[in-house]
């Protein structure tokens, strides 16, 4: 096959030399100009490239593919891992020794304060989340979209009864949220970025003590997402605050409080 004038090839896909592939190709160089790269320390210089760079494959790649599985796909199915805390401190504590010093060191080198919270709070509830996900698109448009998203879980945590405790305790949770996440998709199908809000039933084997254990509700504020890795699948990558308490059926009922980030996999069916 013989391409036209105005096509281009990348791999073998046809890349239509049109008017929308001008716009983003300038956006592109404007974008790689600004970063300076002459006057950058090496480290900097080597993640803007890359930066710029991924910026630059979804231009190419989305003129080459006409599958928009947002747009045509209405169930998804995915799996995701999260970490949730009070302060970046309990995450750096977690890691092995030879991770742990040299990132202090580098932290407290930047002037950074390791020791200072996340959230100005002084007790300890450290989750790792386990989630299925399964995701109903119930309105679509071409640049948009909102789901229905389904997350059943099984979530290991440790924590202190009492917050001047040296010792943690180590428990669980079992649940699932209900939600909705409304998107907005760019480069066709290959990065969508959303933000969700999500709420759902829970049992929770220990809490500290300002929390009651048992029956309590999970309520959930995300942003996040959805780059494409290959075909139907996309990396999922979220960061965001959940909020723990049993709205007031028993006391006590401080609730607890975690910042989470979660990454996984998404797949269209």
């Amino acid at each position: 096959m013989v391409a036209k004038p105005n096509c281009f090839w990348w791999g073998q896909n046809p890349i239509i030399w049109n008017d929308a592939l001008k716009k983003q190709l300038r956006f592109w160089f404007r974008t790689f100009e600004g970063l300076d790269l002459y006057n950058q320390p090496s480290k900097s210089k080597s993640l803007k490239l890359v930066i710029a760079f991924l910026l630059f494959i979804p231009i190419v790649s989305a003129q080459g593919e006409n599958n928009n599985y947002f747009l045509s796909s209405k169930h998804r199915m995915g799996f995701i891992v999260g970490y949730g805390g009070q302060n970046f401190e309990q995450l750096v504590n977690d890691l092995h020794p030879d991770h742990r010093v040299p990132m202090l060191g580098y932290l407290e080198g930047q002037g950074k304060d390791v020791n200072s919270p996340g959230l100005s709070v002084t007790y300890d509830y450290q989750v790792l989340f386990l989630q299925l996900q399964y995701y109903y698109a119930f309105l679509r448009r071409n640049s948009w979209g909102l789901d229905l998203l389904v997350q059943p879980q099984i979530n290991r945590t440790r924590f202190k009864h009492v917050d001047s405790d040296l010792s943690e305790v180590k428990g669980f949770e079992f649940g699932v949220n209900v939600g909705v996440l409304i998107r907005k998709n760019f480069f066709r199908d290959h990065l969508s970025l959303y933000f969700l809000i999500s709420s759902g039933p829970h049992y929770v084997s220990g809490t500290p003590q300002r929390q009651s254990e048992g029956f309590i509700f999970s309520d959930n504020f995300f942003v996040g997402l959805n780059l494409k890795i290959y075909n139907r699948i996309y990396l999922d990558l979220r960061p965001g605050f959940r909020h723990i308490s049993n709205a007031g059926l028993k006391h006590p009922n401080g609730g607890v409080n975690d910042l989470v980030l979660s990454a996984g996999v998404m797949v269209f069916l």
